[in-house]
């Protein structure tokens, strides 16, 4: 029913005027991949409603391979292979995000003396992208437009982090509370954050984003409930809470959304049978093939090594919350179907694109 409801919004709207906890994508990044040079001051310049984007200049290092012999390869931006370890390819949004959503990102490609030129013009030497900032601005703006037509569902968005780690427990609340994930300032963790999990943010549908909240604050309300039994207050049972399954959700979050741009980017022809192999393990990652959050809640507690103790807490708090969590969010088309999700995440940003447009004409009358 839900699906139904979203896939009807979208057809009704288009016919009018569309912690991470740092560190889990992938460890700090070595020095042996593509750096990219943030020019914050020297390149900063403004988008079309005036926000503030940054150029990323290209260049090009010499990268030692020891097999039997040493030689050299010479890397130009960065490795555009995708890999979650790395920092992706920064001109990734340039050429693959819908013309309006560019525009208003203010995502360009240009060469040495800073004019804006397409792909194919010649050679680009910078890229120019959003800052945080202006990212959340971009976000706030397409989100307070959705809400007007689509009342229950929100638009995940992104607060600016220092490159310092978060804890798993605040990575969850960002997303429980605000459907926030985190965005790192600056350097190859801003690159990789802006590249995966921005993108990714963009064509995540809505009613994934709320079930993922969903889901994270009943963990989040399990952590409290586990803080103040006096059960759980012997042996290691709270320090497993904390590390093992909070861990466990925040990395199924992370790589989850995380990679959901990259297969939607995929043509329709291109390994098909691949990138539909990909969102299934995606959507296997973050619910376990289960329809309500409690459902979800008790089998990811439970596949998790448990004394009986332990096992008798979950199931205590759990059917102290069955009432509020029980309800079916998600039907088993979506959880055994990837075309569900690849086909939604291919609509949500063609309905984005609609959307920032009716913002520039607006904003630019």
């Amino acid at each position: 029913m839900m699906k139904f409801i979203f896939a009807t919004l979208l057809s009704i709207t288009l016919m009018g005027p569309l912690a991470r906890a740092q560190g889990l994508c992938g460890e700090l990044f070595g020095r042996d991949i593509f750096e990219s040079h943030h020019l914050r001051e020297a390149g900063l310049r403004t988008n079309l409603l005036s926000w503030d984007v940054i150029l990323l200049e290209r260049k090009t290092f010499q990268k030692k391979q020891f097999l039997r012999k040493a030689r050299l390869e010479t890397y130009e931006w960065s490795d555009f292979k995708i890999n979650p370890d790395k920092p992706g390819d920064i001109r990734w949004g340039v050429q693959f995000l819908p013309e309006s959503l560019r525009t208003l990102m203010g995502l360009e490609f240009l060469n040495q003396q800073g004019q804006k030129i397409s792909l194919h013009d010649g050679d680009i030497h910078y890229v120019q992208v959003p800052t945080p900032a202006t990212i959340r601005k971009v976000m706030e703006l397409l989100s307070k437009k959705f809400k007007e037509r689509n009342a229950e569902y929100d638009l995940m968005n992104f607060y600016e982090t220092s490159n310092a780690v978060l804890s798993g427990k605040s990575y969850l609340e960002g997303i429980a509370k605000n459907g926030e994930m985190p965005l790192a300032g600056q350097g190859h963790l801003f690159e990789h954050d802006l590249n995966y999990h921005v993108y990714s943010g963009l064509v995540l549908p809505p009613y994934v984003l709320k079930a993922i909240r969903d889901r994270a604050e009943l963990l989040l309300g399990f952590i409290k409930f586990v803080e103040k039994h006096p059960a759980a207050q012997t042996g290691s049972f709270k320090q497993h809470v904390n590390e093992a399954v909070v861990h466990n959700m925040v990395e199924s979050i992370d790589i989850a959304t995380g990679n959901l741009f990259k297969v939607t980017i995929r043509s329709d022809n291109e390994k098909i049978g691949d990138v539909m192999h990909e969102v299934q393990e995606s959507i296997d990652f973050l619910f376990h093939r289960q329809k309500s959050p409690y459902d979800f809640f008790v089998k990811f507690m439970m596949a998790h090594p448990l004394k009986p103790e332990s096992r008798a807490l979950v199931k205590e708090y759990a059917d102290s919350v069955a009432a509020q969590y029980r309800k079916e969010d998600l039907d088993g088309k979506f959880l055994e179907n990837p075309t569900e999700l690849y086909n939604d995440a291919r609509a949500q940003l063609r309905y984005l694109d609609a959307l920032a447009k009716e913002i520039i004409n607006e904003r630019t009358r």
